[in-house]
């Protein structure tokens, strides 16, 4: 499986975190590739529509994500419709790549 396929970038965006960034809880209306270049990091990840039927969308406009007013412990925590099965956790290390489908909510 290539890791870009011919035809599948329409746009292309690169965020570069130092050690130690945190982003809230959010999603992309792209797909993402997380990848880790030195040290570890934790990616916390719901279903796309759980932030959504938990009514936690938050009115803050950003143009490249759709924000939640809650972080995903307290999401995770709160129930609003949430199941376990909704919420995950991947560990990164050095040289691994965490693909992020569209519509995912993420925090790191």
């Amino acid at each position: 499986m290539d890791f870009l396929p011919r035809g599948s970038v329409n746009l292309a965006q690169c965020w570069i975190g130092p050690a130690r960034a945190r982003t809230g809880l959010h999603y992309d209306p792209l797909d993402n590739r997380a990848v880790q270049i030195s040290g570890t990091k934790r990616f916390l990840l719901a279903r796309p529509g759980t932030v959504e039927r938990a009514g936690a969308l938050s009115t803050k406009y950003d143009s490249w994500a759709r924000l939640s007013r809650v972080g995903i412990a307290e999401l995770a925590a709160g129930g609003g419709g949430a199941a376990a099965d909704d919420f995950f956790a991947v560990d990164l290390e050095p040289g691994d790549v965490l693909y992020v489908p569209a519509h995912w909510w993420h925090e790191l």
